[in-house]
């Protein structure tokens, strides 16, 4: 009979052992995993509601525990860049691509974080790694194609507009940058004509041919004819001006411009404006820009000084919001100096990809250029318009109005624009 062979006590004692410690190990993993988890999700939790400062505190002390926790770094460069300091989100991010250098998303961060310092060259060489990893990637074809135009490297940057629609053929965003991103793009020829029907007089006209270029990043220039005929008389002007960006957020507008002697507009006008935009993080505001504008308007017989504050809102799905608000002081030989106020508020929103509306509403004096609109009179003003791209380089623009005055009185503006890209 024979007998069963026995295993060894200490061979089992090992078996056991090492049974013991997967265990543990299987465990200790788990519960690292879960520890990532929570802590990622309470930081997700805390940014989602604008507590970044309670974010980051959570991120610095998950990197004391776990330095070469990469996920804690990449949060700790995010977390950075949004409180502006990009020269150390830069730098978390370089540590962790030191790790990984094929990480996608660390790579777009880097180049987000090197265009906001201005560092365009190093941004769209870190883009471009990107690309090789994920090249249908539609962040990545709209941060490459936005870096190429600020390096005035427009044809490049127009053709990765184009492929960035053929990927994604609804990006409003893509669609506008393709079309300033044009090799023409430096001049803007616009036509237009208006046609204002008056209750308590005959009907005007006016037509305006303007012609605005950009030179470069900096400079921008002016230049327009305007008629006007009404109550029978005629009116030419000629003006002029030039728009300065002397920092990225900051701009001077300066125009003048005079016209033939009549009594039915301003026979010399100037116009000064200076200008700050400021950008944010957040799913509701994308931007913002502020204005002040101060202008000059000489009368036969007659003096007008106005100054406006205009507030520009950017809001999600290529929305906006602007309002402005104007005090203007005339000057009559009889009646003297008085003080009136008025104010209008326009939104702007898209309907398709190359159509877009907008609707307005203001009261008060609408336009001091003209003898009717200024002085004491009481008015508001409703009305929209809407903005269609025929190509890439063509629009064309139209609006309504409605006036209603005291006394009854209204009028009606009729206008239409042709824009032309060369």
């Amino acid at each position: 009979m024979a007998h069963k062979l026995e295993r060894p006590p200490h061979r089992a004692c090992a078996q056991l052992f090492v049974t013991l410690a997967c265990l543990l190990i299987f465990s200790g993993v788990l519960v690292a995993q879960t520890e990532v988890s929570e802590w990622q999700q309470t930081v997700r939790d805390m940014t989602g509601v604008g507590r970044n400062a309670d974010a980051f505190r959570v991120v610095e002390n998950r990197l004391q525990q776990f330095p070469q926790d990469l996920e804690a770094h990449g949060w700790r460069g995010r977390l950075l860049a949004r409180r502006g300091d990009f020269q150390s989100a830069e730098a978390e991010y370089r540590l962790i691509l030191l790790r990984v250098p094929q990480d996608g998303d660390i790579l777009i961060s880097l180049s987000d974080v090197l265009l906001w310092q201005k560092k365009y060259d190093e941004a769209l060489e870190v883009i471009d790694r990107a690309g090789v990893i994920a090249p249908a990637n539609v962040e990545v074809m709209s941060r490459r194609a936005r870096l190429l135009f600020l390096l005035d490297r427009v044809p490049e940057s127009r053709e990765q507009y184009r492929s960035l629609l053929l990927s994604d053929p609804f990006n409003r965003g893509a669609g506008a940058a393709l079309a300033e991103a044009t090799e023409s793009r430096r001049n803007d020829l616009r036509i237009g004509e208006e046609l204002d029907i008056l209750s308590y007089a005959g009907n005007t006209e006016s037509q305006i041919v303007s012609l605005t270029s950009r030179w470069n990043q900096r400079w921008t220039t002016l230049f327009a004819i305007t008629s006007n005929e009404m109550f029978g008389e005629k009116a030419v002007r000629v003006g002029g001006g030039a728009a300065f960006r002397f920092r990225k957020n900051d701009w001077v507008r300066m125009e003048a411009g005079i016209a033939s002697p009549q009594n039915i507009t301003s026979e010399r006008d100037a116009l000064l404006e200076y200008g700050h935009g400021f950008k944010f993080s957040n799913p509701v505001v994308r931007g913002f820009e502020t204005s002040y504008q101060q202008r000059w308007l000489w009368y036969r017989g007659a003096r007008v000084l106005t100054f406006a504050g205009t507030e520009i809102v950017y809001l999600p799905r290529e929305w906006l919001w602007a309002l402005s608000v104007t005090g203007a002081r005339t000057c009559f030989p009889v009646t003297g100096c008085a003080l009136v106020p008025s104010g209008s508020t326009k939104i702007t929103f898209p309907l398709t990809r190359t159509l877009s509306g907008n609707l307005l509403y203001a009261v008060g004096s609408e336009n001091f250029t003209r003898i009717d609109q200024i002085g004491r009179i009481s008015a508001h003003s409703y009305g929209g318009g809407a903005r269609y791209q025929l190509s890439d380089l063509q629009d064309l623009i139209t609006s309504l109005v409605v006036q209603k005055r005291q006394s009854g009185q209204t009028q009606i503006s009729l206008g239409i624009t042709y824009g032309l890209r060369f």
